[in-house]
């Protein structure tokens, strides 16, 4: 078993309800050999999507490349990059994610 990482980034994604965007955002992680910690998307209204991916153990750099990767795909409408960092709770499994914004 793999434990997940205390870093990583995480990506909020808003695109439009497009029945393939979610594969395609995933894609640019599979790509690259990273398994995503978790994964949320969840509709907004009539036309849109938020994804939520976390990727632990990801670099800087690489995780501004993806960034701006997924935001040029058609049906993407903005593309949000947070470092993420998992704070220990005595007596929680996992812990609280904490998050700060990234510019891209």
């Amino acid at each position: 078993m793999v434990m997940p990482s205390n870093e990583g980034f995480t990506y909020r994604v808003v695109t439009e309800q497009d029945p393939g965007a979610l594969s395609r955002v995933l894609e640019f992680f599979a790509l690259n050999n990273h398994v995503p910690e978790c994964l949320t998307a969840n509709r907004r209204g009539e036309d849109e999507m938020e994804v939520e991916v976390t990727v632990p153990d990801l670099e800087y750099t690489r995780a501004r490349v993806i960034a701006a990767k997924i935001g040029q795909l058609v049906p993407v409408r903005h593309v949000r990059l947070f470092a993420t960092r998992r704070k220990a709770m005595v007596g929680a499994s996992g812990g609280l994610m904490e998050f700060t914004e990234v510019l891209v």
